[in-house]
């Protein structure tokens, strides 16, 4: 068994509760979640679980273990929050991780791993698919947030002598994920289940990257190994997928059609967006498995078994 504390903060959420699982079946056992939700009853007797804030110190310093890894999901959720409140947004986030590194700093870690957005930190790059090299170019206030915090991630890192991995996710996606408002593959597919119309913002020809959910926490697990350390990779399916071909699959594995209410694309968004994994490949000796025809199936699934 792997004795390595492990440290998770937002491990209740979507990416949260997979990751979780995902550690425990690869033999961790000294894993400790930070999340204000209440704590998942399945992993219950199985990791110790600190209901509050990740920059409550009074948490932190229960949680983190000398020698411990990281890994940092917590933070607002998405884009348009972030939008509607720029301000709250680096409060929580940028201002919450500096608390967090000041602790970690304190406890000497060995390493943090962060969950950064791909899709978010480069916005419109020129040349697809999106190298790691790619110079960012965020869109959003979201955007913006997250690579400030990559670069206090690294500055700390660097300063205090412990590793470092950013991992920057594309639009991850499969059965936990909250339907009715997060991840576009999941709220198109309730939405065609519940035979309501979907939104387009701009065009169906908009290029996207998917990635499955035990993918993405495949990919973080093999960011742990003591070899993996002071990397920025790319954690993605490696290919793009259009709305479009995205509608078609989910009614392909439905049997329904889609109603589409077309709207003007905006600001935040860009065309076009899918990212190189060759880096990431060979850093992590890792390779997603799981293709969106299945995802897009295990997904309804889900979807249909919860009654959502």
């Amino acid at each position: 068994m792997k004795k390595t504390p492990i440290c998770i903060t937002g491990g209740s959420g979507f990416v949260g509760k997979n990751l979780v699982e995902h550690l425990l079946a690869a033999g961790y056992n000294a894993i400790t979640v930070i999340d204000h939700n209440n704590p998942p009853k399945e992993f219950a007797g199985k990791i110790r679980f600190f209901r509050g804030d990740f920059d409550d110190l009074n948490i932190l310093r229960k949680a983190i273990a000398p020698g411990s890894i990281i890994i940092h999901l917590a933070g607002t959720s998405n884009q348009a929050t972030s939008e509607q409140n720029p301000i709250q947004d680096a409060k929580v986030s940028i201002i919450g991780t500096l608390t967090l590194l000041e602790q970690a700093a304190r406890e000497r870690i060995a390493k943090i791993v962060y969950l950064s957005s791909g899709p978010a930190v480069y916005g419109s790059a020129p040349k697809l698919p999106v190298e790691t090299s790619a110079l960012p170019h965020p869109r959003s206030a979201y955007g913006t947030m997250k690579l400030a915090t990559e670069h206090y991630v690294r500055h700390y890192a660097e300063k205090h002598g412990f590793a470092y991995v950013i991992l920057r996710s594309t639009n991850a996606y499969g059965p936990g994920q909250f339907a009715t408002t997060h991840g576009v593959v999941s709220r198109f597919a309730y939405n065609i289940l519940g035979k309501r119309p979907i939104e387009i913002w701009g065009s169906p020809d908009i290029t996207r990257d998917f990635l499955y959910i035990d993918d993405l926490s495949g990919a973080i697990v093999s960011a742990l190994k003591p070899r993996v350390k002071n990397l920025t990779l790319n954690v993605a399916s490696g290919r793009g997928v259009t709305l479009g071909n995205l509608i078609q699959a989910i009614e392909k594995q439905s049997g329904l059609k889609a109603t589409m209410i077309h709207k003007e694309q905006r600001f935040i968004d860009v065309p076009n967006l899918y990212f190189s994994i060759r880096e990431t490949k060979k850093a992590l000796g890792w390779v997603p498995k799981v293709s969106l025809s299945e995802g897009v199936k295990r997904t309804i699934k889900w979807i249909q078994d919860a009654n959502l």
